[in-house]
């Protein structure tokens, strides 16, 4: 699991460079960050939000509602877990909900 994580992120990282390097601004759409969101969290044994935002290196303040969102429509849930976040309070781990997969790969 942790090979498929290393993965993601080297993926995720020369994506973000090289939309950097051609001056196109990335995709910042809600339905596009939370299938970046999902992704992030599939690839993974369970993220807080905040460790989802330091992987896709977007704002805290646009990756928590859309983990809500994932939440709601019922592809992420609850852990059960914990773990610090950034200002030391526990944040709730979340994982992909059983049967639910990536838009782009049920397309």
């Amino acid at each position: 699991m942790q090979d498929r994580l290393r993965a993601f992120q080297t993926t995720l990282d020369a994506r973000v460079q090289q939309q950097a390097e051609a001056g196109v601004p990335a995709t910042t759409s809600p339905a596009s960050i939370r299938e970046q969101v999902f992704d992030c969290v599939a690839f993974s044994t369970g993220l807080t939000p905040d460790e989802i935002a330091g992987r896709l290196q977007l704002s805290i303040l646009t990756v928590r509602p859309r983990c809500s969102e994932l939440v709601r429509c019922g592809r992420l849930v609850n852990s059960g877990g914990r773990r610090a976040n950034a200002s030391g309070r526990l944040a709730k781990v979340l994982i992909v909900a059983s049967g639910a997969r990536s838009i782009a790969k049920a397309a």
